[in-house]
């Protein structure tokens, strides 16, 4: 029986309008970035506890814990492509950009074992699509 998951709450991309191209290469190498909550108001750090299951999660999974920040209270987390699919319940994509750059993206939210729920805030990553376009710089002063 496979264990019950949890969507990680606003963890599904809102794509404006998504071309997919294929899935993502099984075997390309990427990293993302863990936020783990406060383990209480005001907190600065993350719990070790958190630190510890959330590793034990992606190793789980295969995926290499490259550095951990208890006081960002942030994992970055390395593997492929299939690797993070498993992990976080996505299908990764590779979709077309306006500037016709490939990028790899997903629908739909993450999930994680129930055992984390409220754990894991956030995995940045593995949404690649840019967040914010480049603006010229005038050069009146």
């Amino acid at each position: 029986m496979a264990d019950e998951r949890i969507a990680i709450p606003g963890s599904a991309p809102v794509h404006a309008s998504a071309a997919y191209l294929a899935a993502a290469p099984p075997n390309e190498v990427l990293d993302v970035t863990i936020m783990l909550r406060r383990p209480y108001p005001g907190a600065l750090e993350a719990d070790p506890n958190d630190l510890a299951a959330v590793a034990n999660f992606v190793r789980s999974y295969g995926l290499q814990v490259v550095a951990e920040n208890p006081d960002a209270r942030t994992m970055k987390v390395e593997g492929t492509a299939a690797q993070m699919e498993a992990a976080f319940g996505v299908s990764l994509k590779v979709s077309g950009s306006a500037s016709g750059q490939e990028i790899v993206t997903y629908q739909g939210p993450l999930t994680v074992p129930k055992q984390l729920d409220g754990t894991i805030i956030a995995v940045l990553g593995l949404d690649r699509r840019p967040v914010a376009k480049p603006r010229a710089v005038s050069s009146e002063t």
